[in-house]
Order: C-alpha cells, then structure tokens, then sequence
C-alpha cells in the first residue's frame, strides 16, 4: 500500500540467483529494517538498525536512546572504542553472520545491558589485541565464535559483570574465558571452550577457563586445554 512501511513478509534473496544488472540495494528497505548478506543470502531483517561500517556502529551505539538495536551488514576491523555500550544503556548488537576483527585494546567493553549474537569476532595476534570482549556490566552472549591470537596474556572473553554464554565456540591462545571481580558470575551453557596455550610462559600456565574471583555455572560445554 501507498505511504506503508510494514512489509507483510520475510524476504530473502539468493546472491547467486540474482542476474546483472539486477542488484539488493539495502539504503531502499524502510526505516526499522535492514538487508543482510550472509552465506551467500540477502535477507530482510526487522526491528534493527543496519551498520555496514565502524563509525557507524559507534554513532548507532552512542545514540541518546536507552535500547538500540544493530545488526552488522559487512565485516568490520574495530580499532578503537566502536563497540562500547555506556551505563544505562540496553543494546543488542547482532553480527549479523559478519566477522569482527579485533585490531584495538578492548574496543567491545560493555558497561551497561548487551547481547552479542550470531558472528565471529578474532583478535590481531598482539599484546593490544589480547583481549577480544571486555564485561563490567550484563552481558549475554549468543552463538558467537571467538578466536584469541596473542598467547603470551590476555583472553576471549573478559567477565567482571554477570555474563551468559550460549553456545559459543571459543578458541583461545590464552584464557578462552577468565571471570574476575568477587560479585562476577559467569554462566556457560553448551559450546566449546579451548585454550592451546600448555606451555609455561613468563606469566605462568594459560587455561581454557580461569576463574580468579566469582562464581562460575557450566552446563554442557566441552572444554579443553
């Protein structure tokens, strides 16, 4: 209908099946949608706001709302504070398929409400990449795969808050996971969790899951290392 921005259906596009000059141009969808391009399919997605770049997830991200809502429309190299969620805030970013390259010291901290869902994130192998999450607040994590380089310090997922992981894989050349602070509490549940580093180092032995304070829950993951 004319002046209507409801659309009454789900869409999804093949890549392969579209043929020049035909092209998906995601700027077209109405306000409150966005069109992703993940496994070789573009789908219609509701409800979130589609970033295809770093400055544009952080100026999504630092909108003057309490819940914002992103889903990653293109890779992304994140290389100083693009993915920081304030106090106060309830964000929901999802990756959309998209990969996340860490190539900054924490540049996903979170301080507020978070779920990270449906991705990859991988960190740089580097002593300022050593870390790809950072979590001082509430955070849930949802099917996301998460690759640490830096074998020396550092890990994956960094818990100083309440966290919930979900089926995650993890592979770690350090901590996969190292809960920290006495009021933290990280809660696993299934997944995968390995840390390849069984060497000692100058900074001693690196296990898939440390827990230096808190209280830890794992139902179901398989953890190695």
């Amino acid at each position: 209908a004319a002046g209507a921005t409801e659309w009454p259906v789900e869409v999804s596009i093949a890549e392969a099946a579209l043929v020049a000059p035909s092209t998906v141009i995601p700027s077209n969808v109405p306000a409150g949608y966005a069109v992703v391009l993940a496994d070789g399919v573009y789908t219609v997605v509701k409800g979130a706001t589609g970033v295809a770049t770093a400055d544009a997830l952080a100026a999504a991200l630092a909108a003057d709302q309490e819940s914002i809502s992103v889903i990653l429309t293109a890779d992304m190299d994140l290389t100083a504070t693009e993915m920081h969620v304030a106090a106060g805030k309830n964000v929901v970013v999802d990756l959309g398929g998209q990969t996340v390259t860490v190539k900054a010291l924490d540049p996903i901290k979170n301080l507020g409400t978070m779920t990270l869902k449906n991705g990859k994130v991988v960190s740089e192998n580097s002593e300022a990449t050593r870390r790809c999450v950072y979590n001082y607040g509430t955070m849930t994590i949802d099917n996301v795969e998460f690759v640490q380089a830096y074998d020396e310090k550092g890990a994956a997922i960094n818990n100083a808050g309440i966290m919930t992981i979900n089926n995650a894989t993890v592979n770690a050349a350090y901590y996969s996971v190292w809960a920290e602070n006495a009021d933290s509490e990280t809660i696993i549940n299934g997944g995968t969790f390995t840390s390849t580093n069984n060497i000692e180092k100058e900074n001693g032995f690196a296990y898939a899951i440390r827990v230096s304070e808190g209280k830890l829950t794992i139902n179901g993951a398989n953890v190695s290392g």
